[in-house]
């Protein structure tokens, strides 16, 4: 699953990346600055690029709320939607048969823009995170279903699927991992002419692990009293029990 993440780019280069621009000059400046841990059980925003929108990146709440809900309530819904995580990520096997997701997945898909992502390692009853991002630790964007309120919140879940090898070894509990999108599919992903055959192969597809860096960092990624939004949750630490060859 993904429930970690961090986006530490410039707003300017992700805007060049993705052909697009912040929505304004707040949401830019909240972006400008680098978030080296979004944990997402804080609900925090991140920069998504709608299907319906694709020239705008959008703040959009982590943690996916049906429209049917008050949007002025989060709290309130996000305690009682605790027990399923809290639509911080959706299954892509059950997109089309999900209560909310079925309504979504044909015309309310989006990119969720970030620089890395943070999985647990278990090893002898103990949780090791594991960072991963792009060997070039350029953006990239993960496979996302979001939903729009009439007063502009937006709210936004991250797609999963089964682990391909090289992520499996990493999360190896559950063997999940976050859709990642090619750059070859950022675009097709929002194109609103694609079958549900395309939306299938988009999900299945795989990005090369070469293209990946993974290591291991500090603990306090897991911590609810330590502040983990610092430079150093970035750097690698070694945990000599872990002999691993990533």
């Amino acid at each position: 699953m993904c429930f970690h993440a961090s986006i530490v780019v410039k707003a300017e280069q992700v805007e060049i990346q993705f052909q697009s621009s912040f929505a304004n000059e707040r949401v830019k400046s909240n972006f400008d600055k680098p978030h080296y841990h979004l944990n997402g059980f804080e609900h925090p925003n991140l920069p998504i690029i709608t299907q319906e929108r694709p020239d705008i990146i959008l703040p959009a709440v982590w943690g996916i709320v049906p429209i049917t809900e008050n949007p002025d309530y989060l709290d309130l819904y996000f305690k009682k939607a605790s027990k399923f995580g809290g639509g911080l990520n959706a299954r892509s096997e059950k997109i089309d048969s999900h209560f909310l997701y079925k309504q979504l997945y044909k015309e309310q898909r989006c990119l969720v823009i970030v620089t890395s992502f943070y999985e647990p390692h278990k090893y002898k009853n103990s949780s090791y995170p594991y960072i991963i991002r792009r060997v070039d630790r350029k953006p990239f964007a993960l496979a996302g279903l979001y939903t729009r309120f009439q007063n502009a919140l937006v709210t936004c879940t991250i797609l999963t699927k089964p682990a391909m090898p090289y992520l499996a070894e990493i999360h190896n509990v559950k063997k999940r991992q976050p859709v990642i999108l090619t750059q070859e599919n950022q675009n097709v992903w929002l194109d609103d002419s694609i079958s549900e055959k395309d939306i299938t192969t988009i999900i299945t597809n795989n990005v090369d692990s070469n293209e990946l860096q993974s290591y291991s960092v500090n603990k306090s990624l897991f911590s609810r009293t330590q502040d983990s939004n610092v430079p150093s949750i970035l750097e690698h630490v070694a945990y000599p029990e872990l002999n691993k060859l990533f």
